[in-house]
């Protein structure tokens, strides 16, 4: 039991969440400290696909 709970642990460890109001320099914090070290993670922006099909 206490090694399923590490897994699922470790698990989660693997996830970042920027959250914010819109201006709060989200993007500008992750593309400066956190882009260049994990480009091949996905990455989902609301603000973008709006951007790419219209509101």
């Amino acid at each position: 039991m206490a090694q399923d709970n590490k897994k699922l642990y470790d698990a989660f460890l693997n996830y970042s969440l920027f959250a914010g109001v819109n201006g709060a320099g989200k993007t500008s914090i992750y593309k400066s400290t956190y882009y260049e070290q994990n480009k091949d993670e996905k990455r989902i922006s609301t603000d973008e696909m709006v951007a790419r099909i219209g509101s």
